[in-house]
């Protein structure tokens, strides 16, 4: 009986402690995760963040590693200039030409000869227009949707962009300068005769990083050199594209020309992948960011930037077709001229070709 008795605590004694284990596991101390993490893109941009980020330990690193880092942000800034360099001289030239040829006041004169026109065809004595203007009208010919679509697309791209880089920016300026700590981790006593660690031996893409923690002067230095010149460009990029895209009125160059403006913002991965080292590559597949979140129920992730984000492109191509809106009279009055009159009729005759 004494037997039976002394098993029969012991088993109450396991109940007891299984209830208690039981207990603390359902009430967790916090209901939200304590860290939040991200993989990083594989581009010069977000290369060039981790290489700030393990550069801090520059000293104690082996030299052969502190420059394949420092090469990367090298890259970056190399991609940053050429990206600058062809937009600028795409803004100056194609851009800036096609804004000036459809200027406000050289599109109310075109307006007023297509009006001339028609109004000769209505009275039965058909004058059509000469051939400068004739060729203007033929390279407006884009239907409303048309111009509407494409910069919705274009929009929607950039923003995209823009985001991100913003994203970017919040995720740096929110990291402490020394690395969190853990709420389920006890704070242990530093023990006075142990050395700091030496991350020297660590090799480039064999051991697991995660982007917590950055000292301020390299935070001033990614934002200075790395993210606000990005952001920059981005806003530039956008700007030129719209006033492209609002005077490029034939279907197939509007389309060709998009595709081409989108091709300058992949510079950075293909600049990515055509310098980055093996090891540097390795790395990055397993490198992350950490950040502390907030304890409470994030709605800008789940649904808020979604809706943000379509109402704002809505909202840009409403603004971005407001200053040429002259464009799009021209399109309309164009478009009139060609019902009354074949596209082949230009001149004092209809037998010449307005191409």
């Amino acid at each position: 009986m004494a037997g039976q008795q002394a098993a029969g605590d012991g088993k109450a004694d396991k109940g007891g402690k299984a209830d208690k284990g039981g207990d603390d596991k359902a009430k967790p101390p916090h209901k939200f995760p304590q860290f939040a993490t991200r993989k990083l893109k594989k581009d010069c941009l977000e290369s060039s963040i981790a290489s700030c980020y393990r550069l801090q330990a520059a000293r104690s690193m082996q030299v052969h590693m502190a420059l394949s880092y420092a090469a990367m942000i090298v890259i970056q800034l190399i991609t940053w200039l050429t990206q600058a360099f062809v937009v600028f001289i795409f803004n100056a030239t194609t851009a800036s030409a096609a804004v000036g040829k459809y200027s406000e006041m050289m599109v109310n004169t075109q307006i007023g000869a297509i009006k001339g026109a028609l109004d000769a065809f209505r009275s039965g004595h058909p004058s059509p227009l000469g051939p400068l203007q004739g060729r203007a009208c033929t390279l407006q010919r884009a239907p409303p949707w048309l111009g509407y679509l494409m910069m919705f697309l274009w929009l929607a791209m950039m923003i995209k962009q823009i985001v991100d880089t913003l994203e970017l920016i919040k995720i740096i300026v929110m990291l402490p300068e020394e690395k969190p700590k853990p709420w389920d981790k006890e704070e242990k006593d530093k023990d006075p005769n142990k050395e700091d660690e030496n991350n020297s031996y660590k090799q480039i893409g064999k051991d697991k990083d995660k982007i917590a923690f950055m000292a301020f002067k390299w935070q001033l230095f990614c934002l200075l050199f790395i993210l606000l010149p990005q952001l920059g460009l981005e806003i530039f990029i956008t700007t030129a594209g719209i006033r492209f895209l609002a005077m490029t009125g034939a279907p197939g160059r509007l389309i060709m020309k998009a595709m081409a403006l989108k091709f300058i913002l992949s510079f950075g991965k293909l600049f990515y992948l055509a310098f980055a080292s093996t090891q540097f590559t390795r790395y990055m597949g397993k490198v992350k960011y950490q950040w502390e979140r907030s304890q409470q129920r994030n709605y800008w992730n789940s649904w808020l930037s979604s809706l943000f984000k379509l109402a704002l492109v809505t909202l840009g191509v409403g603004l971005a077709w407001y200053p040429y809106s002259h464009v799009l009279k021209l399109r309309h009055s164009c478009r009139e001229y060609y019902e009354a009159y074949p596209p082949t009729c230009v001149g004092s005759t209809c037998g010449l070709a307005g191409r």
